[in-house]
Parts: structure tokens; C-alpha cells; sequence
């Protein structure tokens, strides 16, 4: 088993390990799959999200050598303009996620590279940056 510089073991990161790490979290870890994909559905704070794998595969243990989250908002029909100033402004401040908007809502991603595998403090320091910085994020939108 590989070790990262941090002494943590390594293993691939595959959307079954990723539901196991966020199931013994308390999370949600739902793999959904189809033939030629698989994603996780997951849950923190309240607000849904989805674990994505590239390159993608129907095969729950096949290896990512990247991992996108994305939760999505929808929209009314009028909230488009100041929404978009907002996803401006937040990825102006932060470069570890990304918010975008379109008619059809807004959509907040962050991409994980894992080519080499990731050690599970690794895992879930990414799935906490997610988080902190998703909930920055809906702080900044009109309540």
C-alpha cells in the first residue's frame, strides 16, 4: 500500500470507497449508477450533493484519477442577474470552488485531483474544504 509524504496510507479513489468514507462520516452515500457512470449522492447541512468520477465508468470500484462535487440550486425566472453578480464575486475571493449560474440555476463545484490515489485524511479534508466553503456560499445569496 502506498504512503503519502504525510505518512498516511494511499489507496485509489473509487465512488465505492467514497460512499463507504462519507457512510462511517454519517453521511449519506448512495452510489448511483448507470452503464457508463457512477456518481455518489450525499447530504450535509441540508443541501444535496453529488460526487462525480473521471475518467467515468458504470464500475463502483473503478479508480478516479479526478472527483468533482457539485450541489445545484434552482432558480426563478428573475433571479438570474443578481445571482450572477454573486458567483461573480465568490470566485473572485476563492479559487478552490467554483459557483456559475445559468437559467436553469446555480451550480457550485470543486475538483479533487487523485491520480495517484488519496490517504482518507486527504478524502475528507477535501470533503471539508467542500463544505465550508458551499456553506460561505449560501451565506452570501439573499435569504
Amino acid at each position: 500500500m502506498p504512503i503519502s509524504a504525510a505518512g498516511q496510507a494511499v489507496d485509489p479513489v473509487t465512488p465505492r470507497r467514497v460512499a463507504e468514507f462519507l457512510q462511517n462520516a454519517g453521511h449519506v452515500g448512495k452510489i448511483e449508477k448507470s452503464d457508463i457512470t457512477c456518481r455518489v449522492h450525499s447530504n450535509s447541512g441540508g443541501n444535496d450533493f453529488f460526487v462525480y468520477f473521471d475518467p467515468p465508468s458504470g464500475d463502483e470500484t473503478a479508480e478516479a484519477t479526478t472527483i468533482k462535487i457539485e450541489s445545484t440550486f434552482r432558480l426563478g425566472k428573475d433571479e438570474f442577474e443578481p445571482f450572477l453578480r454573486i458567483c461573480n464575486q465568490f470566485n473572485g475571493e476563492f479559487r478552490f470552488g467554483k459557483a456559475s449560474v445559468t437559467q436553469e440555476g446555480i451550480f457550485f463545484q470543486m475538483d479533487f485531483p487523485c491520480i495517484d490515489g488519496a490517504s482518507i485524511v486527504s478524502l475528507g479534508n477535501y470533503l471539508a474544504t467542500y463544505r465550508e466553503l458551499l456553506h460561505v456560499f449560501l451565506d452570501k445569496l439573499p435569504h
